[in-house]
C-alpha cells in the first residue's frame, strides 16, 4: 500500500472512531432529516456507526437517542423518519416515547411509529398504543391492534375482544391473531367463546390463534390445558392441516411419545392423518415399538406401507429391519420397491444375499434396476468404510 493512501485509511478510521461534537451530530442529523430513496445514504451509514459505537456508552446512547428524535419531526422526509424508528426499535427509551406517540397520529406514520413502540419493553409504550386504538381508523387501526399482541397485553384484551366480533372481517381477524399471541387466561377465555361462536368471518384466525396459544401453554409446561386445545383443533370439522397439525403437537407432549395416538390414527378412518401418525413411529424411543408397528403394516393402503416402511427404517433395530426386509418378497411392487430402496440406503452387507436372492426373482425391469442400484448402494458404503479404517 502507498504510504498516502495509508495515511487516508487511517485518518478514515479515525474519523469513525472519534467522538463528534455536538454541533457535528446536529450536522449530520440534518444531512440525514433529507435522505430520500436515491439520495446518498452515507448520512445514515454514520450514524449507524455511532450507535454501535456507543453500545457500551449509555450517555453517548443517550445523545444519540435524542439525535434520532429530531428526524421525527414533519419537516424530515418520510424515509428519515422511518430511519429513525429502526434504530429507536432497539435504542429507545421512554425519552422518545412523546415523539413516537406524535406519529401514531398520522396515517402516514402510524405503521413506523408502531414498529418502534411495538419493539419497546416499555409499560409507557403499551400504555400509548393502548390509547391511541379506541380513535384509530383503517390501517392505523390494525397495526395498532398488532403492536398490541407483539406486547402481550393483557390490558388490552377487553377491546379487543370488542374488536374480534367487528363488522369489519379484516379488524375482526387481525384482533383475534393479537388475542392468540397473548398467554394470559382471559384471551383464552375470549379464543374459546370466539370458537363457539363460529363466525365464519373469522374461524380460519380463531383456529390459528388457538393453535398459537396451545404452543405458547405447552412451552410454558401446561401440557394439560394445550392437549385440550389440541384435542379440539382434531375436529373433522377443521382443515386438514390444522388437524394434522394438532396431531403432530399432541403426539410430542404424549407421555407414552405418541405411541398409542399413534395407533388410534392407523385404526382410524381419518386418512389424512395417517402420514403424521406414520412419520412419527421413527423417533419413538420404545423398545417394543418396532415389534409393535411391525403387525401393523399388514393392515395399511399400499400408499401407507411405503410410509411405514420409510419410517420403520430409520429406527435401526432388528424388530424394523426384519419388517422392511420382509417387504422384499411378499408385497405390491410399489411397496417392494419401497423396501429395497430403503434396504439399499440404510443397511449394510448382511443384506447382500437377500437381495441376490430378490434379483434372480425380480418381477420387472424396473424392479431389477432398483436391486441393482441398492447392492451399488450398500458396495459404496463397505468400500468407503474400508477405506476410512485403512492404515495410512
Amino acid at each position: 500500500m502507498k504510504p498516502r493512501s495509508f495515511v487516508i485509511l487511517v485518518a478514515c478510521c479515525l474519523t469513525l472512531t472519534l467522538p463528534l461534537s455536538a454541533a457535528d451530530l446536529s450536522q449530520l442529523i440534518a444531512e440525514a432529516a433529507k435522505y430520500e430513496s436515491g439520495r446518498s445514504i452515507e448520512p445514515l451509514q454514520k450514524i449507524e456507526q455511532l450507535l454501535r459505537d456507543s453500545a457500551a456508552k449509555p450517555g453517548q446512547q443517550a445523545e444519540l437517542e435524542a439525535a434520532l428524535v429530531k428526524l421525527l419531526v414533519p419537516s424530515a422526509t418520510f424515509e428519515a423518519r422511518r430511519f429513525a424508528c429502526q434504530q429507536l426499535m432497539v435504542i429507545g427509551t421512554d425519552a422518545s416515547l412523546p415523539a413516537l406517540a406524535e406519529l401514531l397520529k398520522s396515517d402516514e406514520t402510524v405503521g413506523i411509529a408502531c414498529l418502534a413502540l411495538g419493539s419497546q419493553r416499555s409499560p409507557k409504550a403499551v400504555e400509548i398504543l393502548r390509547a391511541a386504538l379506541p380513535a384509530a381508523q383503517g390501517r392505523a387501526r390494525l397495526q395498532l391492534i398488532s403492536a398490541l399482541g407483539n406486547h402481550r397485553d393483557a390490558q388490552s384484551v377487553g377491546v379487543l375482544a370488542e374488536m374480534a366480533r367487528d363488522a369489519d372481517a379484516t379488524v375482526a381477524g387481525a384482533a383475534v391473531v393479537a388475542l392468540g399471541k397473548m398467554a394470559s387466561e382471559s384471551s383464552g377465555e375470549t379464543l374459546a367463546s370466539l370458537g363457539k361462536e363460529a363466525r365464519p368471518a373469522t374461524a380460519w384466525a380463531v383456529t390459528e390463534a388457538s393453535l398459537r396459544r396451545a404452543e405458547q401453554l405447552a412451552a410454558a409446561g401446561d401440557r394439560e390445558s394445550a392437549s385440550a386445545i389440541y384435542a379440539e383443533l382434531l375436529s373433522p370439522s377443521q382443515p386438514i392441516h390444522i388437524q394434522r397439525g394438532a396431531l403432530a403437537a399432541s403426539l410430542r407432549l404424549d407421555k407414552d411419545g405418541g405411541e398409542q395416538r399413534i395407533l388410534d390414527v392407523l385404526h382410524g378412518s381419518n386418512a389424512a392423518l395417517k402420514p403424521v401418525a406414520i412419520a412419527a413411529i421413527g423417533p419413538l424411543n420404545s423398545s417394543g415399538a418396532s415389534a409393535k408397528f411391525a403387525a401393523e403394516l399388514s393392515k395399511l393402503q399400499p400408499s401407507e406401507q411405503v410410509w411405514m416402511i420409510e419410517a420403520m427404517a430409520s429406527r435401526h433395530d432388528d424388530d424394523a429391519r426384519s419388517a422392511v426386509r420382509a417387504q422384499i418378497t411378499e408385497s405390491t411392487d410399489e411397496v417392494r420397491r419401497a423396501a429395497i430402496i430403503a434396504v439399499g440406503q440404510r443397511e449394510d452387507a448382511s443384506a447382500l444375499p437377500l437381495l441376490s436372492r430378490a434379483l434372480v426373482n425380480a418381477k420387472s425391469p424396473e424392479e431389477r434396476q432398483a436391486i441393482e442400484l441398492a447392492v451399488k448402494k450398500i458396495t459404496e458404503a463397505m468400500q468407503a468404510r474400508s477405506a476410512r479404517s485403512a492404515p495410512r
